[in-house]
């Protein structure tokens, strides 16, 4: 009764005088699925204080504060002493925007383009560029980028570096690493490039070796390819002002341009610049040593030293040297392998199963190699000769039928062979398989196989209505006019999925909610707010959307990064500090939530052990073209994650699950979800018939495929971000991933990412 007094005395009070800014037709009708959702988790006394504040502002605002009507709009947004109401919201931030408040202004932008959906309005640019000149630096970045792109006037580029240059003047880093990709890009002048130099030390020199500093001085943007002089230039500028990475930076643009390992020239210049950087970079110093080992080894090769030979291709195969090194040493191996003596078993092992999958892997997944039965051939002679993990290879090829012709009865004689010999992972193969095809021979019992994913941990459930369990519509009384709100909660949770083994998916990580947000108290079972993927020493992977928790940026509010964690509620991984947060800049917030992805910076030095953990390791971005990446019906990815098991508000697994998922082909799936033309590509459709789905509490998390790959004949490679589902565990429901083959989030991760 008190909550409805409550609200009865908000339909009175709410009565103001008329907006001089609103628009003819009223606020906007806005989206049901909203990033910013207020989850229900308020215990009696936060209501309280949350339903007192919003009281106080209410009444200071009626009296004409323009602040306290920044803040109630910003309470009605996030629901905070009350249901969450965005057209009201709306209609009080454009009363503050117009009275001046700066922040009001940057933040009714965001909630338009929520509105607006994809395209990115004239009445979007007027409200951030108002932002920016009351004093917003937040908003001065993206006004700029949409006054050099044309929106809402006719595109200036030298207009947009001015605001860039005022911001960043005002301390906006954003618009001083904007300003200096801006100066440094193509065809711009020595003037300009030098100003972009005096700006990157200056940043330097105030954050030291950090993210900033490291994206300043370092040439980014895949236009500057297409200017090798020019590039070589600045680097070389870079390294002697610099030293440390932009001198490896220098180097590795030197190798990558060689016409032979035995480029003497190139050689010589990728010396002399790791020289410099080496006291600095410990990677410079690691490839200078490996360099000065290639002569060496190419001279005892080409002396008839098999050994050296085969440590050369190894050195080619993990990516040492130029592009096309795999090439290189596909060939090598081949040769290698089929010159080797009868009896030279170990050298058969060694060589001939990975020559076999670098033949297989310089093809699509779904299409022959160029040479079947070579590469075959290949496969059996280095399985033969004892190398487990090409035997593995081998079955799974001849069981999918994609490479090699399908041939799953001696897929399945070849497995059990050697779950019979003691194999565990033989085992564990065969029991997995068994899940979907009974027809698997059954492994013996004194295998002591871990039942790893054979069947989910919850019985199934069936489907049960969705929306009145998860949506939440409130009415809001504004000038005598009520308007209605109705809000879903994002979806993201792996239906049904499998129990995965403590330690076998060593690359996720989570994002960890802190017990209280703002004035919110998180319950125990709230505390997972997404999932993510470790990528690189130090940083994850994950979905833009999850960068904020109730409205608020992740990096401010005491979240952190868990990894090495199996069962999210016991004491167990190591807590990491969130250091920084970057959306993919075309990210905008709005659903339907394209290039919904992002990178986070965690501290390495900042780990604290909670008790038992297994050891994280890095997991590969999908580096193949779209062209490259073939998606067929139906084909089978792996999510995985720490959300619910059921619809709506089901229990929260106590262990990481894995569910597989059937992908659709990028022509299906635009015609699910009907992107705009600027959208296309960018995101995957996927769902399974056995309610394997990725829902809320997974966001974030990889979409996965394993292949031949440089780490191994199943190279774990992350090919999408979860980003939202629809009724998840229903039918006919896709699940929706990022899309990581897409040319522009690749140039992104190419320039955000240090080197593997």
């Amino acid at each position: 009764m008190a909550w409805l007094r409550f609200l009865a005395a908000v339909v009175a009070v709410c009565a103001f005088a008329p907006l001089a800014a609103q628009s003819p037709a009223g606020p906007r009708t806005y989206p049901q699925s909203d990033s910013r959702y207020a989850a229900p988790e308020k215990d009696a006394a936060v209501l309280a204080r949350q339903q007192q504040d919003y009281a106080a502002d209410l009444a200071l605002c009626e009296g004409g504060d323009l602040p306290a009507c920044t803040a109630l709009a910003a309470a009605l947004r996030d629901g905070a002493g009350q249901p969450q109401n965005r057209p009201v919201a709306e209609l009080l931030w454009r009363k503050a925007c117009d009275g001046g408040i700066a922040q009001a202004c940057r933040d009714l932008a965001d909630l338009v383009r929520l509105a607006d959906g994809w395209e990115v309005s004239a009445e979007q640019a007027e409200l951030l560029a108002r932002a920016c000149t009351l004093g917003a630096n937040n908003a001065c970045a993206p006004h700029a980028r949409l006054v050099e792109d044309g929106v809402g006037a006719r595109a200036n580029r030298a207009a947009a570096d001015d605001l860039r240059r005022v911001a960043c003047t005002r301390g906006d880093t954003a618009s001083c690493l904007a300003l200096v990709q801006s100066l440094t890009g193509p065809r711009r002048s020595p003037a300009a490039r030098e100003e972009a130099r005096t700006i990157a030390a200056k940043l330097c020199a105030a954050a030291g070796d950090s993210f900033e500093c490291t994206a300043a001085r370092r040439p980014f943007g895949p236009v500057w390819r297409d200017d090798r002089a020019a590039l070589l230039a600045d680097l070389e500028r870079a390294c002697e002002g610099y030293g440390g990475l932009a001198c490896f930076d220098l180097a590795q643009e030197e190798l990558a341009a060689r016409s032979a390992p035995d480029d003497k020239a190139a050689n010589a210049r990728a010396l002399a610049a790791l020289d410099r950087g080496c006291p600095a970079s410990a990677d410079a110093c690691t490839l200078a040593a490996r360099l000065r080992d290639e002569g060496a080894m190419l001279a005892a090769c080409d002396g008839g030293d098999r050994a050296a030979c085969h440590a050369f291709a190894m050195r080619y195969q993990d990516g040492g040297f130029a592009a096309g090194d795999v090439r290189k040493a596909q060939d090598l191996l081949i040769a290698l392998c089929e010159s080797a003596d009868a009896d030279a078993a170990a050298e058969r092992a060694n060589t001939c199963g990975t020559a076999g999958m670098l033949l297989l892997a310089s093809a699509p997944p779904d299409d022959p190699p160029p040479d079947t039965a070579r590469a075959e051939a290949l496969l059996s002679r280095g399985c033969a000769a004892g190398a487990e993990e090409t035997c593995f290879v081998l079955a799974d090829e001849w069981v999918a039928g994609n490479r090699l012709a399908r041939d799953t009865p001696r897929a399945y004689a070849l497995i059990h062979d050697g779950c019979t010999a003691g194999f565990r992972r033989a085992c564990n193969w065969l029991i997995n398989r068994l899940a979907r095809d009974p027809a698997t021979p059954l492994p013996p019992a004194d295998s002591d196989a871990d039942v790893e994913g054979a069947e989910p941990p919850f019985p199934p459930t069936p489907p049960r209505r969705v929306a009145e369990d998860i949506c939440t519509t409130s009415h809001v009384a504004y000038r005598g006019v009520t308007y209605a709100d109705t809000v879903c909660p994002s979806t993201a949770y792996v239906m049904e999925g499998s129990l995965v083994a403590k330690g076998a998916a060593p690359w996720t990580a989570l994002i960890w909610r802190p017990e209280r947000i703002g004035t919110l108290a998180v319950g125990p079972s709230s505390r997972v707010l997404c999932g993510g993927t470790v990528v690189r020493t130090g940083w994850v992977l994950t979905a833009a959307h999850c960068l904020t928790d109730q409205g608020l940026d992740i990096t401010r509010t005491g979240h952190r990064l868990r990894l090495g964690v199996s069962d999210p509620n016991g004491a167990e991984g190591i807590s990491y500090r969130i250091t920084a947060a970057h959306p993919h800049p075309a990210y905008t917030g709005a659903q339907p939530y394209y290039f919904d992805v992002a990178l986070i910076r965690y501290d390495p030095n900042s780990g604290t052990r909670a008790g038992p953990a297994f050891a994280p390791r890095t997991v590969a971005t999908d580096g193949k073209a779209m062209d490259a990446r073939i998606i067929t019906p139906a084909a089978p990815a792996q999510v995985f994650g720490w959300g619910r098991t059921e619809l709506a508000q089901g229990p929260v697994p106590t262990s990481l699950l894995r569910g597989t998922v059937l992908l659709r082909t990028p022509d299906a799936c635009q015609r699910t979800i009907k992107a705009p033309d600027g959208a296309r590509d960018t995101v995957l459709c996927a769902d399974s018939a056995n309610r394997q789905q990725a829902c809320s509490g997974d966001s974030g998390g990889p979409l996965m495929v394993f292949e031949p790959g440089p780490q191994g004949p199943r190279t774990p490679v992350v090919i999408g971000v979860i980003s939202s589902g629809k009724a998840c565990g229903t039918a006919g429901k896709p699940s929706r991933f990022t899309r990581l083959a897409h040319p522009a989030v690749q140039d992104w991760l190419r320039r955000m990412l240090p080197p593997r």
